[in-house]
C-alpha cells in the first residue's frame, strides 16, 4: 500500500514537473502609430513597442507574429530582465462587412514562440506596457477599446499546444458618415418614388418616367458604392437597404403600368380604387419595411 502511494506521488510529480519549471515570459504591446489601414484587403501597418520581461535571457527573435506579412524590429531598451523592441509590422486580419456602413473591424496581432510549447513556456500579458497611445488616429475610423489575452492553440502536426498572445484594437466607422454618404442618397431616391403617388391618374406616363429614371440612378449609385468594397460571401446592411429600395421601385413600376392598362381599357372604377389604395397604402407599407429592416438590424446588435 505504501509503495502504491509513493508511486502515485512520483507520477504526479512527473506530471507537474514541466509546469513547475516552465519558463515564464511577460509580454506587452504599446501601439504608437498606425501607418495605414486598408479594410478592402484587411491589411494594416503598426508601429509599436514590444516589451518582454523574462525569467531567463529571452529575445524577440525567439517569437514570431502569426498574422504578420512583414516584421522589422530593433532592440531599443534593455534593463535587467526587461527588453523593449521598437517594431514595425504589416499585418492582416479577416474583414466582416455584414454591418457595413456601421461595421466594426478588429486590428489584432497574435504572437507565439517559435519552438517552446505551452508545457515549457508560459506567456503572461504585461499590462503596464500594453496600450494604444492617445495620439494614434486613423482617418475615417474611430478607435475603440483594446483587449489582450493569452490562450492555448492546438497544433495537430506537433500534437501539442502553443501559448498565443492576442492583442486587438477595435475600429468603428462614425455613424454619421455612414448615414450621410450611404443611406441618405438612396433614401432620397425612395422618397421621389413615393411622392409620385401624389400625381393623378392622368399623369401615369410621368409617374412611369420618374420611376424608371430613379431605378437607373439607383443601379448606378449602388454600383458606385459597392465598387470600393471587397468581394465577400455575404450581404451588407447597405446591400439589404438597396435591395429593399429596388423592391419599392419595381412595385411602383408594375403598379403604375397596371394603372395605365386600366385607364387604356377604360375601367375607371377599378382605376380609381386601386389608385386611391396605392396612394395611401403603399407608402405606409414601404416605410414599415424600412423601419423593420433597421429594427431587426439594431436588435441583432444588442
Amino acid at each position: 500500500m505504501k509503495k502504491r502511494f509513493l508511486l502515485g506521488i512520483l507520477v504526479l510529480f512527473c506530471l507537474l514537473l514541466p509546469i513547475v519549471f516552465a519558463n515564464t515570459v511577460e509580454l506587452g504591446t504599446y501601439v504608437i502609430n498606425v501607418d495605414s489601414y486598408n479594410f478592402v484587403d484587411g491589411t494594416y501597418a503598426l508601429d509599436f513597442w514590444l516589451t518582454l520581461k523574462c525569467d531567463y535571457d529571452c529575445s524577440f527573435d525567439e517569437f514570431y507574429i502569426v498574422n504578420s506579412i512583414d516584421t522589422r524590429s530593433e532592440l531599443a531598451y534593455h534593463d535587467g530582465q526587461v527588453k523593449s523592441y521598437l517594431t514595425h509590422a504589416k499585418l492582416s486580419a479577416p474583414v466582416d462587412l455584414r454591418e457595413y456602413p456601421f461595421d466594426k473591424q478588429q486590428m489584432f496581432m497574435i504572437i507565439e514562440h517559435k519552438q517552446l510549447p505551452a508545457s515549457e513556456l508560459k506567456i503572461v500579458p504585461l499590462l503596464e506596457f500594453t496600450a494604444v497611445d492617445e495620439r494614434v488616429q486613423i482617418p475615417g475610423w474611430r478607435i475603440g477599446d483594446w483587449h489582450t489575452k493569452v490562450y492555448d492553440h492546438w497544433y495537430s502536426g506537433w500534437d501539442d499546444y502553443w501559448q498565443a498572445y492576442y492583442f486587438s484594437v477595435e475600429l468603428a466607422r462614425p455613424a454619421i458618415d455612414g448615414i450621410i454618404e450611404s443611406f441618405l442618397p438612396i433614401l432620397f431616391l425612395a422618397l421621389i418614388i413615393l411622392f409620385t403617388y401624389l400625381l393623378g391618374t392622368d399623369r401615369l406616363e410621368l409617374r412611369l418616367g420618374i420611376v424608371g429614371s430613379v431605378f437607373v440612378a439607383l443601379v448606378v449609385l449602388h454600383l458606385a458604392m459597392t465598387s470600393q468594397l471587397p468581394s465577400v460571401g455575404h450581404m451588407t446592411l447597405l446591400d439589404k437597404f438597396v435591395m429593399l429600395t429596388y423592391f419599392v421601385a419595381l412595385c411602383s413600376f408594375f403598379i403604375n403600368t397596371y394603372l395605365l392598362h386600366l385607364r387604356h381599357i377604360k375601367k375607371n372604377v377599378w382605376l380609381k380604387k386601386l389608385n386611391d389604395w396605392t396612394r395611401y397604402g403603399l407608402p405606409i407599407i414601404f416605410i414599415l419595411c424600412y423601419v423593420a429592416l433597421f429594427y431587426f438590424f439594431f436588435k441583432s446588435l444588442v
